[in-house]
């Protein structure tokens, strides 16, 4: 019986330690780019992933979203995005925060952009950062706050 408890101990202790984030100390940040019109656009993330994650296409005389995509951040560090764009007339930049943290665009609170540019070659930088929600308990709606009556 003893035998069998340390080999599942050692077991558990092997497979934590090989159960390794590619991207330690972050989180994911869902986004995704949406626009009308006709040409192509993108979204870009310079995130802690090798290579940036990007939301982008080509559309013609229609609404086409791009994504969901995930950029790796770790909180509290300011990371650059790119938004580039030929041709649409009109664009929507949605972000996903993960739960208990907040995303901070030109250091402003944020989820959702929309821009309406009329059409041509725009591009927009941006400044991101996820920042933890403090009492975050207090933010989270349709929960149970554990009041006692």
């Amino acid at each position: 019986m003893k035998k069998i408890f340390l080999a599942a101990i050692g077991f558990l202790l092997v497979t934590t330690a090989f159960a390794v984030s590619p991207y330690p100390r972050t989180e994911a940040l869902a986004f995704s780019c949406k626009f009308s019109g006709f040409g192509g656009a993108g979204l870009t993330i310079y995130d802690e992933s090798p290579s940036a994650p990007s939301a982008g296409g080509m559309t013609v005389n229609a609404t086409t979203e791009y994504g969901p995509e995930l950029a790796q951040l770790q909180p509290g560090k300011q990371y650059h995005a790119v938004f580039g764009a030929s041709g649409p007339s009109e664009f929507w930049l949605s972000f996903n925060a993960p739960k208990g943290y907040v995303l901070l665009l030109n250091n402003q609170p944020t989820d959702l952009i929309y821009q309406y540019v009329g059409g041509g070659e725009y591009g927009y930088d941006y400044t991101i950062e996820l920042r933890p929600i403090e009492n975050y308990q207090a933010a989270t709606f349709g929960t149970f706050s554990g009041i006692d009556i």
